[in-house]
């Protein structure tokens, strides 16, 4: 490429980067005029909100009030809401200690009118059971949308939806080594 073409190619690349990060910087001045600031305090602290999630749901622990604590009261998982019917949630299919399913990342947080809002991917597990010789699965992936409030108690979901796959990934996990060791052919 002569050096002409590119000095022409990184003046054209520093303008997109540029035109790109002002217009995110004004959409972003915009969001956060509207908004009320979080502490570093307020981060940290929804962060280990939706890090509770996935245990709180996986162990059904104290009859899964501790997953619908992590709620507001009037708070909402897709349309279920009230303090007992989101308990029922993590009181269904196979709980307790040695159940860990759900897996996180960790959440994208915007200040909001409200308190924040958040994005999260997520997936889960299921674990094959040896002594049944069940097959390890992927169940789902799929993105949180949520609307944190901070309450007396804390910071808590006012709302968490879901977005994308859910439940179609119903083929079982092949370990690489027996996956290679299946593609090797008998001598």
């Amino acid at each position: 490429m002569s050096r002409h073409r590119l000095a022409a190619l990184a003046a054209w690349t520093v303008i997109t980067v540029g035109v790109g990060a002002l217009t995110y910087g004004v959409a972003h001045a915009q969001k956060a005029s509207e908004a009320p600031a979080l502490t570093a305090a307020d981060y940290v602290e929804i962060q280990m909100l939706v890090a509770r999630y996935g245990f709180a749901l996986d162990t059904g622990t104290d009859d899964g009030y501790m997953y619908a604590d992590l709620f507001a009261p009037g708070g909402t998982f897709i349309k279920t809401q009230g303090r007992d019917e989101l308990a029922k949630l993590a009181r269904g299919g196979r709980r307790g200690p040695a159940n860990v399913r759900n897996m996180s990342s960790l959440a994208i947080i915007e200040p909001s009118a409200e308190g924040a809002t958040g994005i999260q991917y997520a997936e889960a597990v299921n674990f094959g059971e040896r002594d049944k010789k069940t097959p390890t699965e992927m169940d789902h992936f799929l993105w949180y949308e949520d609307v944190y409030v901070k309450t007396p108690d804390g910071w808590r979901f006012k709302s968490r939806a879901i977005h994308g796959e859910n439940g179609a990934l119903k083929k079982p996990f092949v370990p690489p080594a027996a996956a290679s060791a299946a593609q090797t052919p008998a001598r």
